[in-house]
């Protein structure tokens, strides 16, 4: 009975461990994502960039149906970096600060509508807009402001992010975090008390040498002895 209940807690320690694991994994995502998005975000992550979308303009409506991606207000979207201005063509969506009236200075993610380009066949800019909205932005995205082309997004967590970068929400965060680092450190020492211990417990090699040669000692001091107590009876009898 005593096995058993060694067993399932030896089975219980280690799935929690691997479950603590698992948490400090993902709260240390969280963190990353956390500092590295935004509506204004220079920060990126192997050229990717991360960023909260908080408008509908892009999001499915009865005019956009045929289009194969949708993004909606809470998403976060991730743009990888454009190395060639170039490359980008009609249809792309690209995420690029604005210069429009009604939305200057913000981080827009819309479609590419049309490439602008001057006589001599250099782009100096794109006609952008958002799927959902029905007009073309008043303002080109002009290519020094054209922050990455979309690659993927997380749907509907861009507001907990925005939320986990206030103060509250940091604090909601470091809470749990410390939890995890606490017990993770109390498990460590718990393992190093243990080894410890078990090391104590283990006989010492040298030590137990010299305990071996002593009772060698001893024993031939004993042969040596019994030899002469022969020797003694041998002579008497003689």
């Amino acid at each position: 009975m005593n096995w058993n209940i060694k067993k399932i807690l030896s089975i219980f320690s280690k799935v929690l461990s691997w479950f603590i694991i698992v948490i400090a994994i993902f709260l240390l995502a969280l963190t990353i994502l956390s500092l590295t998005t935004g509506k204004d975000n220079n920060k990126s992550i192997l050229g990717y960039k991360f960023y909260i979308v908080l408008s509908d303009s892009m999001s499915k409506s009865d005019e956009n149906l045929d289009l194969d991606v949708y993004i909606n207000a809470g998403d976060i979207v991730c743009v990888k970096e454009v190395q060639d201005i170039n490359t980008l063509k009609e249809g792309d969506i690209i995420t690029f600060i604005s210069t429009s009236s009604g939305s200057y200075g913000e981080t827009i993610t819309h479609m590419i509508k049309d490439v602008i380009k001057d006589s001599n066949g250099v782009i100096t800019g794109f006609t952008t807009y958002g799927t959902n909205t029905g007009s073309l932005d008043d303002k080109p995205a002009l290519p020094q402001n054209i922050q990455g082309l979309y690659s993927f997004k997380i749907p509907l967590i861009g507001y907990i992010f925005a939320f986990l970068k206030g103060k509250v929400g940091f604090l909601l965060l470091l809470i749990p975090m410390g939890v995890v680092l606490c017990l993770s450190f109390r498990n460590f020492f718990k393992v190093l008390k243990q080894y410890k211990e078990e090391k104590q417990l283990e006989p010492d090699p040298i030590k137990q040498l010299d305990e071996e040669k002593q009772k060698m000692k001893e024993v031939e001091a004993e042969i040596e002895a019994l030899k002469k107590e022969i020797e003694k009876i041998n002579s008497k009898n003689n």
